[in-house]
């Protein structure tokens, strides 16, 4: 489609031809316009919009090109190198175009779609990690490699036996998120009964201990 705007205001649009050929029309001869073109799917080669253009102008033309470059990659965990799923990554030039993508179970990646005028930042961030990015990405670059870093935290506290009776031996508390699929994570408390899991991605968890001949009351 082109658009002839005054200021902010659009005062005449059209659609091309099968040539690509096109008219605006009901225009003020009084008034120069900035004209302005665009497609789903393609991005300007040429200078676009035109300023200053007046109604007896009829060589206002355009350079669109297909917006077809892929940048691909997978985004990692920094410490373990493991494929990341569910992250979001995206891809940006600078000059206006961009695009995003979200990593799969194999943490891989591909933002389709973009422009080829400049190379692109693309950058990753998934929950309970940091950010990660890469500078000077050329379009239809391929394996991109993002390695996030842990934002994880730490769950402790103390096992308290309810009962004379009741030792700590062979005691097993466990940190279970009701957020990340289920996922668990045990540890035994000291003599003491304090007890530390380290490495914990973000978010709310159900803790139970067991063992023994005891159970533990969960808490959340």
């Amino acid at each position: 489609s082109v658009r002839a705007k005054l200021g902010a205001e659009v005062a005449a649009a059209a659609a091309t031809d099968g040539s690509g050929a096109y008219l605006l029309v009901g225009l003020d001869p009084g008034e120069v316009y900035s004209v302005h073109a665009s497609m789903a799917g393609y991005f300007e080669g040429s200078v676009n919009p035109l300023p200053g253009v007046p109604t007896t102008t009829g060589d206002a033309d355009f350079v669109l090109l297909p917006a077809d470059a892929t940048i691909s990659g997978r985004v990692l965990d920094g410490t373990t190198l493991e494929p990341l799923a569910g992250a979001s990554v995206e891809a940006d030039d600078g000059l206006g175009h961009f695009g995003s993508a979200m990593s799969g179970d194999d943490g891989l990646f591909a933002v389709e779609g973009l422009a080829t005028l400049a190379p692109y930042t693309v950058s990753a961030s998934l929950f309970g990690y940091g950010s990660a990015e890469a500078r000077a990405v050329e379009p239809n670059t391929q394996e991109v490699a993002l390695e996030l870093p842990r934002n994880f935290a730490l769950v402790a506290g103390t096992v308290v036996a309810a009962t004379p009776e009741l030792t700590l031996d062979d005691i097993q508390v466990v940190a279970t998120s009701t957020s990340l699929s289920g996922a668990s994570r045990s540890v035994a408390p000291s003599a003491l009964g304090t007890y530390e899991i380290a490495d914990v991605r973000p978010g709310p968890y159900g803790l139970s201990g067991s063992g023994g001949g005891c159970i533990g009351t969960p808490a959340q």
